[in-house]
């Protein structure tokens, strides 16, 4: 009952919020020239982003295919989904659409093109670092490392900041691996948080968009390639120059040991360099989170117990706080 009652709650917002948008509807109206115009020319540039997940969404499920099998596949699972499979699916359809994404560009897209010159004069650097390289293929490498560390921090963030934690578990939710697991993600991460830091190396950088798009792609194959169900570990390779499955399936273990291990996104050395590799493999029924409250309801409904999730965690470190100011007082 007290869920549907806050479901109540937050319908009566949106019809409260859209007769205010009837009622302006010349400011909608202006609201919405102006951006779609620039939706529509940005819209190119995921192209590419969208072909790429299609055709790693393609190969990887295609291989792991005839190395796995029918039976033990993602297709076979995808076919007769379970409910984590199910809210997988909804999820990669999200990321495939672009949605997401093309919402947060047009709200903030002014925000940022506005910040850029402040954030490079504030650090002192006159022109952004990429195009000042002589070599494509220099600059290639240098953004892909570079995004790649920044990725590594804020994955990082992701599970030792409270209030990140409870949007990243949504990911972590997931009970099995099919693959399209990689697309699992709570909106609020994804468009959010990770676009508001992804922002700043991209100001120092510079923003190469054929660089983007390899970049892209790369680690679109790759996540789909750690959530799969293939076994690979790959020896040394896999240990020190690209994560394997194996590697990533431990960072979604639900054993002790293998809390916060392995976080990088693509290279496995900034494990090694933070101390947070792990080498050890498990089998794919050993996935998951402690007392997991997710893939029960509906994705939309996860998606509210992140929220409710963190305000618990700022309502208990508020409590926690005037305890400890009530015992200093005390003492």
């Amino acid at each position: 009952m007290r869920s549907s009652w806050r479901f109540v709650l937050i319908g009566v917002v949106l019809c409260v919020v859209a007769v205010f948008l009837w009622n302006e509807q010349i400011w909608l109206k202006e609201f919405i020239a102006k951006h779609a115009r620039v939706y529509f020319k940005q819209l190119s540039r995921v192209y590419p982003i969208i072909i790429g997940t299609l055709i790693a969404s393609i190969m990887i499920l295609l291989v792991e295919l005839c190395v796995v099998g029918w039976r033990r596949s993602s297709l076979a699972a995808l076919l007769k989904p379970s409910k984590s499979a199910v809210n997988d699916i909804f999820l990669w359809l999200l990321s495939i659409s672009q949605i997401g994404f093309m919402a947060f560009y047009l709200l903030l897209f002014n925000f940022f093109k506005q910040i850029r010159p402040v954030v490079r004069e504030a650090l002192g650097i006159e022109t952004p670092l990429i195009p000042a390289l002589q070599s494509s293929v220099l600059q290639l490498v240098v953004f892909i490392l570079v995004v790649d560390f920044v990725g590594y921090i804020l994955h990082y963030f992701m599970h030792f900041i409270p209030p990140f934690w409870h949007f990243h578990k949504v990911h972590h939710s997931a009970t099995e691996f099919n693959g399209i697991t990689s697309e699992r993600a709570h909106p609020v991460e994804t468009h959010l948080i990770a676009d508001v830091v992804y922002f700043i190396p991209f100001a120092i950088v510079g923003f190469p968009l054929f660089d983007v798009s390899i970049y892209v792609g790369i680690r679109h194959f790759m996540a789909m390639l750690h959530h799969s169900r293939l076994d690979w570990d790959w020896g040394w390779v896999g240990k020190y120059v690209l994560g394997s499955p194996q590697y990533h399936r431990i960072h979604h273990s639900m054993l002790p040991q293998h809390v916060n291990k392995n976080i990088a996104i693509i290279f496995p050395i900034w494990d090694h360099i933070f101390g947070t590799y792990c080498g050890d493999r498990i089998e794919l029924n050993q996935l998951g989170v402690e007392n997991n409250q997710y893939n029960k309801k509906s994705v939309v409904y996860d998606f509210f117990l992140s929220f409710q999730d963190v305000w618990h965690s700022i309502i208990g470190r508020f409590r926690r706080h005037q305890i400890q100011e009530k015992d200093r007082g005390v003492v």
